[in-house]
């Protein structure tokens, strides 16, 4: 709001402004009138000096204080140019004798004043620039002017007192008016410029102490999360751990229930800590992706088996099917692709009910040898409206209220799977139809699977066992389009005759004179019974597979899975097609009815397989308790000890295989016990293999245990089939050394 002294500044300016102009509008006009003057030479040329000054002032002094930010820019550019023009006019003028030339520079002249003038009248409130761009203007403005003025001067005292000298009179006032226009507006502006270049140097400086303060506290926030972190999951590693040791345990339904209500409450307290973790370390730019291969069959497998409980009670049925076209080994971060998967397919599970979520992936090679995967996770669920769309990947965003009451959620499951993806050079979309369901996808960039890192006993072995199959015929017979498309492409990926009913009697009509080898059903269907009796009628020695359907998520854990005495094998829903693939190459050859692949009378333990000698490194009581109970469920016996200068002392006493080693311990931590016990035993064949036990093992995390001599790390909260994992690899390795030896 413009205070009172405005009115201060603007009366007298307005009143000396128009008394000055409209007096020498008179003089100028009785001059030329009646070819008079009333004024002696050097009055005139006084009035006019004076008159420039005092207007010039006045008006810059009241811009100064309340429009100090108009810069008439494109006004002093025509400027600029009319004085070019006036100057080698008046030069010509001044210089020659010449009539001719005298007349046409003379009308040059009135041209340019008179576009002057218009382009005053026109533009002089409309401009409103930087300063810095009206400097060299004004600098056009000084040069071009002083010639002019000067040679006006002459003119207008040598010249004779009649109406030219009048009219040199107030030329010499325009030109006067306009140079200390510049003038003054130049230090006005140089001296505001002053100003705001010391105003932003000290806010440079408060800026700088203002990001350095919030580095600081970026990093104290990061420490501080990173600590609760691990603070929060050592209890829940606990809780989850002795959930899993006492899952595997005879039970009742009772007991059951309430077993897998404490798993999957922890599980969401995981699921929740990762969240708050992961986005504090993206928003800090501290997030570092891993580069390790891995198999796409099995992430998508591992995302199945772990939401597997929750879509048996949604009853919803998870598919996958992978191109074949897509590698099935890669170099990625294999831990961030799961989680990302994870997310979306754990949203498909929760809009959808009764229905499927498929996940589909295809693979193209860009131009710099990389592979760019696409996964699509399509669902058959209620749909998201086009509005709530924009939604989706905002930070602690949900379509509504309701979503977070009825499936609970931090909001930022989606704002964190976008930043992984753009993390690893990809993007991520949603198309959707209220009631239609929804297709999330993204891309993300990988490397081909390089030769060093394959396994030749193993691709031996696979390769083999794809022999046992290859041109067996196999009758596939499922409702749902989506799986018989998938199990289709799985079995014709494996080089199986592959032949597809909807239907038992569709089945019985396929066109083939040899009989199948296996046939892969479901029993949904109350008559197949017959079926198979019928089957029998016309085809001999065919092995019938049984996929079940899982009722709800408490038979997914139970031992006791019957299956009728008329199928020879049976695999759960999700497929899994590994474990498919296992199924077929154990019933190759079997005759026997109703087994279950996998489960074999009197299996060996995995410390039996491979005998391995262990030490624990871990402070915590429950942690230390829960390891040895999960060791012992291999068959293993450990000894435990609770800091690094312990692990270091155990060492001098006896023999290890394995070191599990805890990362945060008192007295010494892992780290640093690591590079102890590697600068003391140098020779990697006499000191033990030294696996990590971190609630971080993922991105940098892992890396710094990898840099300091660890030879792997393991997750907390600690996972039996990723410990047994570990366990068989090493000890697979000690079989060998000591063979060789």
């Amino acid at each position: 709001m413009i205070s009172q002294d405005f009115f201060l500044w603007k009366i007298p300016y307005f009143l000396i402004n128009k008394t000055l102009m409209i007096s020498l509008l008179i003089i100028s006009i009785t001059t030329i009138i009646f070819n008079k003057y009333y004024f002696s030479y050097e009055i005139m040329l006084t009035i006019s000096c004076i008159s420039a000054w005092i207007i010039t002032i006045t008006y810059f002094l009241f811009r100064l204080v309340y429009f100090s930010g108009i810069n008439q820019y494109l006004f002093y550019s025509k400027l600029a140019a009319i004085f070019a023009i006036l100057c080698w006019t008046d030069i010509i003028i001044t210089i020659t004798n010449e009539e001719n030339l005298i007349k046409i520079a003379t009308y040059i002249e009135k041209i340019p004043m008179l576009i002057f003038y218009l382009s005053v009248l026109k533009n002089k409130k409309k401009y409103n620039m930087k300063v810095e761009r009206m400097e060299p203007w004004i600098a056009a403005i000084y040069y071009l002017t002083i010639p002019i003025i000067l040679i006006s001067i002459y003119s207008a005292l040598f010249s004779n007192r009649t109406a030219n000298f009048i009219a040199e009179i107030i030329l010499l006032y325009i030109y006067i008016i306009a140079l200390f226009h510049a003038f003054t507006v130049s230090i006005f502006e140089y001296c505001r410029l002053g100003k705001l270049q010391d105003d932003m140097e000290k806010r440079n400086v408060e800026i700088l102490h203002f990001a350095e303060k919030s580095k600081e506290s970026t990093r104290l926030k990061g420490e501080f999360l990173a600590n609760m972190s691990h603070e929060l999951r050592t209890p829940l590693n606990g809780i989850l751990g002795s959930a899993n040791l006492l899952i595997g345990t005879k039970l009742n339904q009772e007991q059951r229930n309430y077993l897998e209500i404490l798993r999957i409450c922890g599980n969401n307290l995981l699921v929740i800590i990762n969240e708050i973790l992961d986005y504090s370390k993206i928003e800090a730019n501290k997030l570092e992706l891993e580069h390790i291969p891995f198999d796409i069959n099995t992430c998508i497998e591992n995302v199945f088996e772990l939401l597997a409980p929750a879509a048996a009670a949604q009853e919803t049925e998870l598919i996958y099917n992978i191109d074949y076209n897509v590698p099935q080994q890669i170099i990625g971060d294999y831990t961030r692709i799961q989680q990302v998967l994870t997310h979306l397919v754990d949203n498909a599970i929760k809009f959808t009910k009764q229905g499927y979520a498929l996940v589909k992936v295809t693979a193209n090679l860009n131009t710099n040898n990389k592979y760019i995967l696409k996964f699509e996770v399509r669902d058959t669920g209620s749909g998201i409206s086009k509005k709530d769309i924009s939604k989706l990947f905002k930070s602690f965003s949900q379509i509504d209220d309701s979503s977070t009451r009825k499936y609970g959620g931090t909001g930022l499951g989606l704002s964190i799977a976008k930043k992984l993806t753009e993390l690893m050079g990809g993007n991520i979309g949603v198309k959707s139809d209220l009631g239609k369901g929804s297709i999330f996808n993204f891309t993300v960039i990988t490397d081909p699977f390089k030769p060093e890192y394959v396994n030749e006993e193993n691709d031996k072995s696979l390769q083999n066992k794809k022999i046992q199959i290859k041109s067996k015929i196999i009758f596939i017979i499922e409702k749902n389009d989506a799986l018989l498309e998938s199990l289709r492409n799985s079995c014709e990926g494996w080089e199986m005759e592959t032949y597809t009913a909807r239907s038992f009697e569709e089945a019985l009509q396929i066109p083939t004179q040899m009989p199948p080898h296996f046939v892969l059903m479901t029993a949904e269907d109350a008559n197949y019974e017959k079926f198979i009796h019928d089957l029998s009628g016309k085809y001999l020695d065919q092995q019938i597979i049984f996929i079940g359907m899982l009722k709800n998520s408490n038979s997914y854990y139970s031992d006791e899975k019957i299956i009728p005495k008329e199928f020879d094998a049976v695999i759960y829903k999700p497929v899994r097609y590994s474990q498919l693939f296992d199924c077929f190459i154990e019933n190759s050859s079997a005759n026997q009815k109703g087994k279950i692949p996998g489960i074999k009378a009197q299996q060996k333990s995995v410390a039996e397989l491979f005998p391995l000698r262990i030490l624990v490194a871990e402070d915590n009581v429950v942690n230390q308790k829960l390891i040895t109970n999960m060791l012992k469920k291999f068959g293993y016996l450990c000894d435990i000890v609770a800091n690094g200068n312990e692990v270091i002392e155990a060492l001098t006493r006896n023999s290890y295989d394995i070191i599990l080693m805890d990362v945060q311990m008192p007295e010494l931590d892992g780290i640093e016990s690591t590079k102890r016990i590697i600068a003391k035993y140098p020779k990697s064949s006499t000191r033990p293999h030294i696996i990590a036990m971190t609630a971080h093992a993922r991105g940098a995390e892992g890396q710094i245990c990898l840099d300091a001599g660890m030879e792997g790390y393991i997750g907390k909260p600690i996972d039996m089939k990723e410990l047994k994992q570990v366990l068989e690899f090493w000890g697979n390795k000690a079989n060998k050394m000591k063979t060789s030896a």
